[in-house]
């Protein structure tokens, strides 16, 4: 990919520059490459300042959003996906308004502001419903869970969780099954319900096992 982009750069091909950037940057945040990941996210903001183009900007700075959130520069981060939001506005992309709300509301959740999450995650689930985004309502729901589950919730966080794992169900996105068990087994557990929450737990251990996953830290 290295050789890809030194090639592109050289022909000015600016739209395949920033396709394999974008693609070599995430490559080295996956492998926990940062420090090697962010010089070439803050690039590919520069080639789409450059092409002009609302929504491949909005795009490249979601993308450093999310990658200096993984470096707790939570106020960065928030900048970045506010502008990506504006973006996304502008070229009329309702699912990147809506994903861009999601992601600064999960910012809100980890500094400990679930009011403020909880404002954001509904806003996005208004975006979401209004385009009937099924994958962006599902995540929606279960991150609404967690907030409610965080603050004591438990029977809200139980049909929250419920509701995302009908649409994640109904989507075929199996990996995300067991998760949303687990979090109603432990509501069940909340409500006084060990029976249920047994056979939940279960269902989600073998759910688990068929999908070769390992179990949650």
């Amino acid at each position: 990919l290295h050789e890809s982009l030194d090639i592109l750069e050289e022909l000015q091909d600016t739209h395949a520059t920033l396709r394999v950037m974008n693609s070599l940057a995430l490559s080295k945040r996956d492998l926990g490459e940062y420090d090697a990941a962010r010089p070439l996210f803050e690039r590919a903001v520069k080639v789409a300042q450059v092409l002009d183009e609302p929504l491949a900007l909005a795009v490249a700075l979601s993308n450093l959003a999310d990658h200096v959130k993984l470096q707790c520069e939570y106020e960065l981060a928030l900048r970045l996906h506010a502008e990506s939001m504006r973006l996304f506005a502008t070229a009329g992309d309702r699912i990147g308004v809506a994903w861009s709300l999601s992601h600064q509301a999960d910012l809100a959740r980890e500094q400990g502001d679930p009011e403020q999450a909880r404002r954001l995650y509904d806003r996005a689930l208004a975006e979401f419903r209004a385009v009937d985004h099924r994958p962006g309502l599902a995540a929606c729901f279960s991150d609404l869970a967690a907030v409610a589950d965080d603050g004591g919730d438990y029977v809200a966080a139980q049909c929250l969780y419920e509701e995302s794992l009908k649409l994640f169900w109904g989507l075929g996105q199996k990996r995300n099954l067991p998760h949303a068990l687990e979090s109603i087994a432990c509501c069940a557990v909340a409500h006084g319900e060990p029976e249920r929450a047994l056979l939940l737990a279960g269902s989600a251990a073998a759910l688990r096992k068929a999908l070769a996953m390992s179990l949650p830290d």
